[in-house]
């Protein structure tokens, strides 16, 4: 990072991180302390499963799967869209169309369980959650 990061902590860089999302588009309302809630479990995955790949099924209920690291879930559009944007920046890959499995490295694999959790299963929305995973996802696997 550059030297304007120096020194502060990170609810700051958290803080500015929120309001950058904010200045993108009046309709976010994502708060700091739901971005950190988020950004801690991006962290929290990361540590535990540094190296590990995992695999996402979107679309089933339920397949059978002998693998490392699964999830598999019903359609969302949402979840989708967020997956599909995923796989555009590289960070997952699609390895079968019907059902669509993606692959990729377990931290991602999980900020999408994280991203459906908060989407789908919570049935709660907050307009820019899924630019904040995206820009949390970059700045963790920068690191």
């Amino acid at each position: 990072m550059g030297d304007s990061d120096q020194g502060k902590t990170e609810g700051d860089k958290l803080r500015k991180l929120v309001r950058t999302l904010r200045g993108k588009s009046s309709k976010i309302s994502l708060t700091v302390a739901e971005a950190g809630m988020i950004q801690r479990a991006i962290r929290r995955a990361s540590n535990r499963l540094r190296g590990r790949k995992g695999t996402v099924v979107v679309g089933r209920k339920t397949i059978a799967f002998d693998g490392e690291m699964a999830f598999v879930f019903p359609g969302h559009p949402k979840v989708s869209a967020f997956v599909e944007r995923l796989r555009k920046r590289g960070f997952v890959e699609l390895v079968s169309s019907k059902p669509k499995v993606y692959v990729g490295p377990g931290v991602v694999v999980a900020a999408i369980v994280l991203f459906r959790n908060e989407i789908v299963a919570k049935r709660r929305w907050a307009e820019g959650v899924d630019d904040l995973v995206l820009s949390l996802l970059i700045k963790e696997l920068g690191e």
